[in-house]
């Protein structure tokens, strides 16, 4: 896991399932992990609910992580997913989108 030092993954593929994609994390975390699931905003992304949390403003209450030319990124001023999580989620997105004829579709930067 110490392969990646800025914490993003990226894509090369246009589109994903964000189904197929929760399920497969929420069965392959570890039980005392909070599920993952599609964050409700423009940009898309994932979000994880945050331990005893209970702030107005939503983005309080949740990690999340944000689409921006096809790479998964921290946004700027919410709690982003850990490193461990991270790396879930790109194992996740490597094993639902395999390499294709134009080679790999997920990395992890």
């Amino acid at each position: 896991m110490d392969e990646f030092k800025s914490g993003y993954i990226r894509v090369t593929m246009d589109t994903i399932s964000y189904k197929n994609v929760c399920d497969y994390y929420n069965q392959n975390k570890p039980n005392d992990w909070k599920p993952i699931y599609n964050l409700d905003r423009v940009e898309g992304g994932f979000c994880i609910d945050l331990e005893n949390t209970y702030h107005l403003d939503a983005n309080d209450n949740i990690k999340q992580i944000r689409w921006k030319n096809r790479k998964l990124l921290p946004h700027s001023w919410c709690q982003s997913f850990n490193k461990e999580e991270t790396y879930l989620l790109y194992q996740t997105l490597w094993n639902l989108y395999p390499q294709n004829e134009n080679g790999p579709q997920v990395f992890l930067e």
